[in-house]
């Protein structure tokens, strides 16, 4: 691929000086003269322990952005898109990780009749995909490209009435670049039907179903899951500052390799905002998410089925976020943020396993099956703290620095690391 570097700079210097002569002329601009804008950024993020494992690796990454978008709204129809690319450049790996990011999103939604509305939107995203997020401990940090694609379709029925129903298709591709992490290439489909009661202006209930179809394309034995989930939210307008939404799943999960063993569990989120004064905001975040992984291992011997293993793989993470915004003043704002994150793993190993006699020349003589059951339970403990401060120098320009602390302990498949960062950005907005 070529690349667009050495064309970057001075592209960006004449948006940015454009952009800077305008700024002044359309800052008393109706804000409806045009559902248009235009935006550049550019990010500094120097972090002592970039490879998230022992070596503590530090890294400094340049980023530089363009976005451009609209936001439209005409009549009973609403127009909202945005394209962003994004250079990634990396001081100490280099080649080995700089590239190019795209992130591209749209959606289209209209009323029609007295009480029908029909939303359509789409997503694409490629970007280096995180190295939290690379678990193999061999090829942690590796140029790994994580392509995503959505397209979602929803028709609902009734619009500020007590009730509505709300029937919805989405499919999405997630795709890896690194052939380490093509076992989780997958393509998903998903239907799904929900009836919401609004039991005041500021208070509802839903209750829904999704079914939810993963195959995942890269794997050996074409494996492929199939998710029934029963949905229950409510959402709290509290006051016109102050809200509250929470969404609890019933989740069921057959596996193709082996119909007849399912999975059952809990999941969920709850986000609280709350703002008691004009200077103060508050947020608490919990979220719970299930997960399983279900295997079969058979041990053939010159055709003969000797052993079968079966592996399942049960992992829960629970999530808690806190954090406080305050408006310092007119343009400047400060905030504190905190995470807890606790990954478990409970695996077991249930069935036999074969135990073989070689003689000297290393070939098989004799096998047996012997008992294979065992079982592994662990965690792991992700802390982090951040503190940051944006400032809004004028309406077309903003600046930002953060500091961030964070570690994680060694289990449920997971290492430790600790480490900091910081970051500071820049970015000039026309709309």
């Amino acid at each position: 691929m070529m690349s667009w570097r050495p064309s970057l700079r001075p592209v960006v210097l004449a948006v940015v000086v454009g952009l800077s002569m305008g700024a002044a002329g359309l800052a008393h601009a109706d804000e409806e003269d045009t559902p248009l804008y235009l935006s550049v950024a550019h990010s500094i993020t120097r972090d002592s322990n970039f490879s998230r494992d022992s070596r503590s690796q530090g890294e400094t990454v340049n980023v530089t952005a363009l976005q451009a978008g609209i936001d439209k709204a005409y009549g009973r129809q609403t127009y909202r898109g945005s394209a962003k690319v994004s250079k990634y450049n990396y001081a100490y790996y280099g080649d080995t990780l700089n590239n190019d990011g795209k992130d591209l999103d749209g959606t289209f939604s209209s009323e029609f009749l007295r009480d029908w509305r029909v939303t359509a939107d789409g997503t694409y995203t490629e970007n280096l995909n995180q190295v939290t997020d690379n678990n193999d401990a061999a090829n942690r940090v590796v140029r790994n490209i994580r392509t995503y694609r959505d397209g979602n379709l929803a028709v609902q029925y009734g619009i500020g009435g007590l009730y509505s129903l709300t029937a919805q298709y989405d499919a999405n591709k997630l795709k890896y670049s690194a052939p380490t992490y093509r076992v989780n290439d997958a393509n998903q489909h998903t239907t799904g039907l929900r009836a919401t009661y609004n039991s005041t202006d500021m208070l509802n209930f839903g209750l829904g179903y999704r079914l939810v179809r993963t195959h995942f394309v890269s794997r050996a034995d074409d494996e492929s899951q199939k998710d029934r989930n029963i949905d229950f939210t409510t959402n709290w307008q509290v006051s016109g500052l102050s809200n509250l939404n929470a969404t609890l799943t019933r989740r069921n999960t057959v596996y193709s390799s082996d119909p007849d063993r399912t999975v059952r569990g809990w999941t969920g989120g709850l986000n609280w905002l709350y703002t008691p004064s004009g200077l103060m905001t508050y947020g608490v975040g919990l979220q719970r998410a299930t997960g399983a992984d279900r295997t079969k291992n058979d041990k053939l011997i010159k055709g003969t089925l000797l052993s079968s293993l079966n592996t399942d793989n049960n992992n829960v993470s629970t999530t808690l976020d806190l954090s406080a915004r305050m408006k310092v003043t007119g343009k400047v704002n400060a905030y504190v943020a905190y995470n807890l994150t606790r990954y478990a793993i409970d695996n077991q190993n249930v069935g036999t396993v074969p135990q073989c006699t070689v003689n000297g020349s290393g070939v098989i003589v004799s096998c047996v099956a012997v008992p294979g059951d065992s079982s592994d339970r662990s965690s792991s403990m992700f802390h982090s703290t951040t503190l940051g401060m944006n400032y809004a120098a004028t309406r077309a320009i903003s600046l930002g620095c953060s500091y961030k602390r964070y570690d994680q302990s060694p289990g449920a498949n997971r290492i430790a690391y600790d480490g900091h960062s910081v970051d500071c950005s820049a970015s000039l907005t026309i709309d």
